[in-house]
């Protein structure tokens, strides 16, 4: 299931569908004259589009962190190709902090990956929460690659 959540054109086409079941129910409420249905399709195909257009731009937004700061700035996250976070390291820091996740070497693809979240959470915490570095000499999860083959 965390393979199919996480592939990106799971995702797309699942929000094209919302997208075209939007549509439909805005016909309808437009054929019977139902100003509910149609707006209810309007919310929810708005929302399935800049969903869409968040998705296909590799980009998300922390709707925790942008209610508290009010900045778009600060809350923006990025995904790589395959829906990884790629920035907002902090993020995988609170999410163990409140049991949220607990994070080891395989949920990252590389080495670099790995030690930047490493250090960051580190930082923050004085620990290696994430028990990502075994032999305890500061280069976690040597296993993986360097770099994204």
């Amino acid at each position: 299931m965390k393979n199919i959540r996480g592939n990106k054109n799971v995702r797309l086409i699942t929000l094209l569908i919302i997208i075209a079941m939007a549509a439909g129910l805005w016909y309808w409420g437009d054929k019977n004259g139902s100003t509910g249905a149609k707006i209810a399709a309007g919310v929810a195909g708005g929302v399935a589009l800049v969903a869409t257009g968040l998705e296909i731009n590799d980009t998300d937004f922390d709707l925790k962190k942008l209610y508290e700061t009010g900045s778009f700035k600060e809350s923006l996250l990025a995904r790589d190709k395959d829906g990884n976070l790629t920035t907002n390291p902090n993020v995988f820091c609170e999410a163990q902090e409140k049991n949220f996740y607990n994070f080891n070497c395989k949920d990252f693809l590389t080495q670099g990956e790995a030690q930047k979240i490493y250090e960051t959470c580190k930082t923050k915490t004085g620990k290696d929460n994430f028990r990502l570095d075994g032999d305890k000499d500061g280069i976690v999860c040597e296993s993986l690659p360097k770099t994204k083959k």
